[in-house]
């Protein structure tokens, strides 16, 4: 993969494209959505004569006869991959993070990887803390808190708060650590809520629609 400084695209190569397409999937638009889902269920009765399989899925609407939606796959899966991750580059480059090994620059297996699978050059000792995102509130624009529970490690102010397993590109300075009181079933408890400030709107309205995440998000000392 070739990217000029400002992100245009120059090259993309399938790799780079299956990264994009697979982690960053919420900026596919509905269509993209609809064709990448029509395919994982055509690829299902591939060379299998099940008819009554075939009806079902399309009354659920997991198969199409849309026209829009079968010409993106013309080419083939591959080249509808590379095609909606061009756009996606072309027309959202700052929601999009490549996560490159800081030694070789190589594209990395995943967001969230903290190894190098070319060089294997290691970089887990960035992460100091993991933190369990159960919801989230916004005072203004500049007090945006994520709350949850830190389940490893340690959270102190100036540290970064990874949000590329949510899907997004962003990994926001963490100026506020406090204690939340929440009320559940008439019982109070206490979470920990991180105040964030570098999020734009988008990021935080995708956020709050998606209301919380079951898995974990890094917390790093500093920025890769």
């Amino acid at each position: 993969m070739v990217l000029s400084s400002s992100w245009n695209l120059v090259e993309m190569d399938l790799e780079t494209a299956r990264y994009i397409f697979n982690y960053f999937a919420h900026l596919l638009s509905p269509l993209e959505q609809a064709a990448r889902r029509h395919a994982s269920f055509e690829l299902k009765l591939e060379g299998a004569d099940r008819p009554k399989e075939f009806r079902r899925y399309k009354e659920m609407g997991w198969l199409t006869d849309d026209a829009q939606v079968l010409n993106l796959l013309k080419d083939g899966f591959e080249a509808f991959q590379v095609q909606v991750a061009e756009r996606i580059l072309v027309e959202s480059p700052e929601s999009v993070y490549l996560n490159l090994c800081p030694s070789c620059g190589q594209l990395t297996r995943t967001p969230q990887a903290r190894q190098c699978r070319h060089c294997g050059h290691d970089w887990h000792d960035q992460i100091v803390g993991k933190f369990k995102w159960n919801s989230c509130f916004e005072i203004t624009p500049r007090s945006f808190f994520l709350v949850g529970m830190i389940t490893r490690g340690k959270v102190h102010k100036g540290n970064f708060l990874d949000l590329s397993g949510v899907g997004l590109a962003a990994k926001p300075k963490i100026r506020l650590v406090e204690s939340v009181q929440l009320r559940k079933q008439g019982r109070i408890y206490e979470e920990i809520g991180l105040g964030v400030a570098t999020l734009n709107e988008w990021e935080r309205s995708y956020l709050k629609k998606i209301g919380y995440f079951k898995g974990r998000l890094d917390i790093l000392r500093e920025l890769d």
